[in-house]
């Protein structure tokens, strides 16, 4: 028991101020028994349903939209303990496609939706199980253009590159190995190649399929028949990370960028054996990717730029010409006498082949965002991978290119031209083909 005498600031200071001890003691008791109905009370009592109504923020109503992420935002409601929000197809609010529950005010559904008309609402809990506060049914429209999602085939690992032979797709999915789809009707998994270590890269000629698998060397298969692909050979390579052929002089090259080591180039003798041509050519920082144009390879050579060399004798490359580029050089690609760059997280340079080629610049892009992993294009449009970004679609227009459409997958790390429209590889997703709308 407390004495009265004893009690410390601030009641002491009250019964020193006030005459009539039990008047205070009146008042203290009811201004605690008011703050405890306030703090515990409101917890167990949810509101009356309809007295007040949640209100939403974004999109607004009837909002149309263009990117396939949608976020989803909502006024916070006093007293809500949890909320959870209903996601319609269509407008009228009938058809549900999912209902989620959260702490937060928003929400982000992240599962890719096809053009159409959907509606939302929220609603929110008090005692942390009866919904009993809800707002409004808002809708919008979704209009994915110049593509939309035709279909996604969820893959057991990342894709890392893409290849299209005849009828079928050959995926490079890093520690699953190689995953070949049939392409007939619909994009159809058929069976999955386990490989050494992981798959990153891919390259083909004739019947010959080859494998960039990091630290599980370069492998050679037989795929005669498509679908069954049969092991020949492998050569060691520290840490394969791109595959390019060539056929040149009745002898078919193989041109890998080793990580570690640079560019170390083989042939392919009677018998199916792959034969080391010379050392490999460090290009002075990590390799990550090579392309072959007639005598000339382009290497890249990590923080420190392009690398060109000529290979006319390709048991001793000779350097031609090296650029110093922004960001750290993840992809080479050409296609009409251009030279497409991948530069991570500086973007994307392109330039006209030509030397020196510092002198011929054409294009540059640095969004600030994302990761320029991989480039493709076809005639109208050129995509990229951009990691967490998810793929951008530009549009050429004059010598120039201009964001036409971005694509919110959770990390993209590949694209491919595609019947009229463009595979993109994704680490959550999978193998996602976007057909072309017009």
């Amino acid at each position: 028991m407390v004495n009265s005498g004893e009690l410390s600031f601030p009641i002491k200071s009250w019964f020193q101020t006030h005459s009539d001890k039990s008047l205070v003691i009146k008042r203290y008791l009811l201004s605690f028994s008011i703050v405890l109905f306030l703090v515990v009370g409101c917890g167990k009592h949810p509101l009356e349903p309809g007295t007040e109504q949640l209100k939403l923020d974004y999109p607004d109503n009837g909002e149309v939209l263009t990117r396939t992420e949608v976020q989803f935002g909502w006024f916070t409601y006093s007293g809500a303990r949890c909320y959870k929000i209903q996601i319609f197809q269509g407008a009228d609010g009938d058809s549900l496609l999912l209902e989620h529950e959260t702490t937060y005010s928003s929400y982000i559904y992240s599962v890719p939706l096809s053009s159409g008309e959907y509606s939302w609402r929220v609603w929110a809990t008090t005692d942390g199980e009866n919904y009993t506060i809800h707002s409004p049914l808002w809708s919008f429209s979704l209009n994915l253009a110049p593509f939309s999602i035709g279909q996604i085939v969820p893959l057991t690992a990342s894709p890392r590159d893409i290849l299209l032979k005849d009828n079928y797709l050959y995926v490079a999915c890093e520690r699953a190995g190689v995953s070949i789809l049939s392409i007939q009707d619909s994009l159809t998994l058929e069976k999955i190649v386990p490989t050494q270590d992981k798959a990153l890269a891919l390259a083909t000629y004739q019947d010959y399929l080859f494998v960039a698998d990091y630290r599980g060397d370069l492998l050679l298969y037989d795929i005669a028949d498509r679908t069954n692909p049969v092991f020949l050979n492998s050569q060691f390579v520290r840490r394969a990370m791109d595959v390019e052929v060539s056929f040149l002089r009745d002898t078919l090259f193989i041109v890998v960028a080793d990580e570690d080591n640079g560019i170390t180039v083989f042939h392919l003798e009677e018998g199916n054996f792959m034969v080391q041509l010379g050392e490999p050519v460090y290009t002075g920082a990590y390799c990550k990717s090579v392309e072959i144009q007639d005598s000339l390879i382009f290497a890249s050579a990590d923080e420190l730029g392009l690398k060109v060399y000529n290979w006319s004798n390709p048991m001793e490359l000779l350097p031609v010409d090296s650029i110093d580029l922004p960001g750290e050089l993840e992809d080479i690609f050409i296609a009409d006498s251009r030279l497409y760059l991948g530069l991570g997280l500086a973007g994307i340079n392109i330039f006209h082949i030509a030397f020196p080629l510092s002198n011929y610049l054409l294009w540059s892009y640095n969004p600030d965002i994302g990761n320029a992993i991989q480039l493709d294009r076809s005639s109208l449009y050129l995509t990229a991978a951009m990691g967490s970004e998810g793929c951008f679609i530009f549009r050429e227009d004059g010598g120039t290119y201009h964001l036409a459409q971005q694509i919110d997958s959770p990390y993209c790390y590949s694209v491919k031209q595609f019947r009229g429209g463009f595979l993109i590889g994704d680490r959550d997703w999978g193998l996602v083909y976007l057909q072309d709308t017009d």
